[in-house]
């Protein structure tokens, strides 16, 4: 027969176990939801700690990282998270010439006219000021898919906010 004493000291310790596994399941519930890793070349960085962005109004700011989702007709057909930074936003001026991107006449990328695999690409071309509630979203590497590609992304698509780790 157990003593009270064991009876508690077991109470005790089941009650600890079960703060220990309560605590490590909301730690990683929150590291999961808010740790990203992209696995592209497309940035520079490649680990981040991602919010979300629940205020869909809000300006977002030339240089933030954006998760947004975009669809993909080649290879994949289908609708794919990214996470770019945002080169030029609602107000700033983008400019286009000779497949050269400028924002606000800072160089932010090239296009190029073929992919990787040798299908042509057809460049988007703006010239002015970025529309309210747009967004122009680009990688660092020059094999980036990205606004360069698929234009402006509207503001409400973007998910959420990244910061870069490393």
């Amino acid at each position: 027969m157990e003593t009270q004493s064991g009876l508690k000291n077991s109470r005790w310790k089941f009650a600890k176990n079960l703060s220990i596994l309560i605590a490590v399941s909301f730690a990683t519930w929150l590291f999961c939801d808010h740790f990203k890793v992209t696995l592209t070349n497309s940035l520079n960085k490649r680990v981040f700690w991602s919010v979300m962005d629940s205020s869909k109004e809000k300006p977002i700011k030339s240089g933030w990282y954006i998760i947004f989702d975009q669809y993909v007709p080649k290879p994949t057909d289908r609708l794919l998270t990214f996470i770019k930074r945002a080169g030029c936003v609602a107000g700033d001026t983008l400019t286009v010439q000779n497949d050269n991107y400028n924002c606000n006449g800072k160089f932010i990328g090239k296009a190029k006219r073929m992919s990787l695999v040798g299908d042509p690409l057809v460049p988007f071309v703006f010239n002015g000021k970025v529309p309210e509630g747009m967004v122009f979203a680009i990688g660092d590497h020059p094999d980036s898919f990205d606004s360069r590609y698929f234009g402006f992304i509207l503001r409400s698509r973007v998910k959420e906010v990244a910061w870069s780790l490393l």
